[in-house]
């Protein structure tokens, strides 16, 4: 479980690993008061006590893979990549995580080779492809990847991507009127911290009377999905931005831990 016992009053988390059968508590991990430590993940493996997590100690969230009953942790090597890398799934064998970057709202995938110690880009549309409350990508029984992405302008549709063979559409959308597509800005704010937005525009000259769409949470993100409802807006005239204020996760801890005591 993700407890903030060791950080009361912040959303700082560190993990506390708990037997089911009789409750008692058999590890924790943490990195610190200013770090936040989130399970997401356990081993696919029969009586291996291994959970994938992410630290956010770097600044950005970073997978790690937390072996609980010998307390020893394996930092996994994604290279140089900006922003989080969050593992959203775990083959059945074991062998491979699929991973989420986030990087100024926009995400992809990649395979990581636990065995080989190597990550690989997945070769997929651009768009949104994982959720934290309802993860839609993840692998099949038979290491194919199934990924479920959206846009702006597109309805989801489901990719599938077996072991060493192409990219093919495993499920398309049913027809839908044509969407206007968003683009990512960045928007400077009073201070200069750049706060990045999903902008629609219509077809007709501006300016444009501009609809501003916050998203709740805080702590949560406007990502680059599907919805009716703003896409109405741009068919009658109007600009549509959704915000991803200073307060909204997946753009590092110190962008997302700005609004803690401040809000506005």
């Amino acid at each position: 479980i993700n407890t903030t016992e060791r950080n009361p009053g912040v959303r700082n988390f560190a993990v506390r690993a708990l037997r089911t059968a009789g409750g008692e508590s058999i590890g924790v991990l943490s990195d610190g008061p200013g770090s936040s430590v989130e399970a997401k993940l356990f081993s696919p493996r029969p009586g291996d006590p291994t959970v994938a997590v992410t630290t956010d100690r770097s600044g950005v969230r970073r997978p790690v893979l937390w072996r609980v009953d010998h307390d020893v942790r394996r930092t996994l090597d994604v290279g140089d990549l900006p922003g989080d890398v969050i593992p959203i799934d775990w083959s059945d064998d074991g062998r491979f995580l699929l991973l989420c970057h986030f990087w100024r709202a926009s995400q992809q995938l990649f395979r990581y080779d636990l065995e080989a110690d190597r990550i690989e880009p997945l070769d997929l549309p651009a768009g949104s492809y994982h959720d934290d409350l309802a993860g839609t990508s993840h692998f099949g029984p038979d290491g194919t990847i199934l990924a479920a992405t959206e846009t702006f302008a597109t309805p989801p549709a489901v990719y599938r991507r077996p072991p060493g063979g192409p990219t093919e559409v495993a499920l398309a959308s049913e027809a839908v009127p044509p969407g206007t597509p968003a683009r990512s800005v960045d928007l400077p704010s009073s201070d200069g911290t750049l706060v990045q937005g999903w902008l629609a525009t219509p077809e007709s000259p501006g300016p444009h009377p501009t609809f501003i769409d916050l998203h709740g949470g805080p702590h949560w993100v406007q990502k680059d999905g599907y919805d009716p409802y703003e896409q109405r807006w741009v068919e009658h005239g109007f600009a549509y931005v959704g915000l991803n204020f200073r307060g909204s996760a997946k753009f590092g801890k110190a962008y997302q831990g700005q609004i803690w005591g401040g809000r506005g």
